[in-house]
């Protein structure tokens, strides 16, 4: 089984040392790595810096968040959701938190994130009736995506069926605001509805896929996509909370 989750890059562990003082962060364990990122004066590191990504890594500056996040959430009586103009206050920070309290969940996240920094685009070339036809997608446009699966062959299809489970998870928790406008001849309401189903979805189709388990993704992917409209809260609170006004640029979008 391979293991998916980034390491931390020199940069990052430079930056916690010198934030820190700390003479090394050599030998270390996760179980330490993971009290250090909850350091109250790396937060406020990470926070303070303009341009967080030229010092440390997406991952490293998510997982600083994300831990934050689960942090404040514990004091949290319950969590709020917009509909329209209205606000519903939902008591299920119980339940938000025990599920962040899975570290490999977090780690999801953070890499999730840290894929959204960097838009890329994919050139499929398909062989079809004797011509070849080319086809182009960009790794944030769901629709993209969804047209790349009809392309592939089912054992190839698990990065895209994760991509569009990411997507989804993205725009609901980072940017919701892009689905409260029509797009594409939708109407908002329609709109935000058919992310939240495909987001589900397609979590659970790739949870199932054959590459999930070979990646130790299975289980993770399942969770995603049993806990979707719970899981984007925490994004809803880095993104109102800690990333605000600065979250485009850093997203590039």
């Amino acid at each position: 089984m391979s293991d998916w989750r980034p390491s931390l890059t020199r940069a990052d562990m430079d930056f916690i040392r010198r934030t820190l003082s700390m003479p090394s962060m050599v030998h270390l364990d996760e179980e330490e790595v993971e009290e250090i990122l909850e350091n109250e004066l790396l937060f406020k590191r990470v926070m303070n810096e303009e341009e967080p990504f030229l010092s440390i890594s997406p991952y490293l500056f998510f997982r600083i968040l994300l831990k934050r996040a689960h942090r404040e959430l514990r004091w949290e009586s319950f969590t709020i959701e917009r509909h329209g103009m209205q606000k519903i206050f939902v008591f299920d920070t119980d339940r938000l938190t025990e599920l962040l309290e899975r570290r490999d969940l977090r780690a999801y996240l953070a890499t999730m994130l840290s894929s959204f920094t960097k838009v890329e685009t994919t050139v499929f070339y398909l062989i079809a009736s004797g011509r070849v036809y080319r086809f182009k997608y960009s790794n944030i446009d769901m629709d993209d995506v969804e047209e790349g699966l009809k392309l592939v062959e089912e054992e190839k299809r698990f990065p895209l069926l994760r991509r569009i489970g990411d997507i989804a998870l993205f725009l609901l928790g980072i940017f919701p605001e892009y689905l409260n406008r029509p797009f594409r001849g939708r109407r908002s309401k329609e709109f935000a509805r058919e992310v939240e189903e495909k987001g589900s979805f397609y979590y659970y189709l790739a949870s199932m896929h054959e590459e999930a388990k070979r990646l130790g993704l299975s289980e993770i992917l399942y969770a995603l996509s049993q806990n979707f409209m719970l899981v984007k809260k925490p994004l809803n609170f880095i993104a109102e909370r800690y990333l605000n006004v600065r979250k485009a640029r850093l997203f590039n979008v």
